[in-house]
């Protein structure tokens, strides 16, 4: 194996810091899933329809296209630079997508325990789009800015690079999530 460069070594340590959390994640999901499907069931399923169903049945089940895209990331050697561009663009917005209905759903359950007064709709519909506009505008300029160049690293001879991003704007990462972060606590 040739000489490495310190950015390059620390992006795939990074790349298998990522790969564990995300199996150990899916690991999770799955135990989760599976301890609270007769709960699912009797709650959800055997429900009259709503919107609020629907919702929750988005939410719950899109994270399974989440799921699996980021395996195939993880474990398929990508064959091509546009092909690592898509899929993270894709597993961005299905994150962003499944967050802004999870904080939907949370919105509108608070507004039917506050009784659905006016003032309370309306300042609950202002504070859920002052979140959701920028979040979307930012996780947009992010995805657009994400570069991969994998013949550089495929002349490292790692064994598996994966989607390893060689360019990207790192503080539009860090915008869309610091906008969610006051609806978290």
């Amino acid at each position: 194996m040739g000489s490495l460069s310190p950015s390059i070594v620390a992006s795939v340590e990074h790349l298998n810091n990522t790969t564990y959390l995300h199996f150990a994640t899916l690991a999770l999901w799955v135990f989760e899933h599976l301890i609270t499907m007769e709960m699912e069931v009797e709650y959800i399923w055997k429900s009259h329809w709503s919107v609020i169903k629907v919702l929750f049945i988005i939410v719950r089940y899109s994270t399974y296209g989440d799921i699996v895209l980021n395996v195939l990331v993880l474990l398929l050697l990508p064959q091509s630079a546009s092909s690592c561009v898509a899929m993270t663009k894709a597993i961005t917005w299905l994150l962003t997508v499944g967050m802004t209905l999870a904080d939907l759903i949370l919105t509108l359950r608070l507004s039917a325990i506050l009784k659905k007064t006016k003032n309370m709709t309306i300042f609950l519909g202002i504070w859920y789009f002052s979140i959701l506009i920028p979040t979307w505008v930012f996780t947009g300029f992010f995805v657009n800015s994400v570069s991969f160049d994998l013949q550089s690293l495929l002349q490292t001879n790692i064994f598996h690079v994966s989607c390893l991003p060689t360019g990207q704007r790192i503080e539009l990462e860090a915008i869309p999530w610091a906008c969610y972060w006051p609806t978290r606590q």
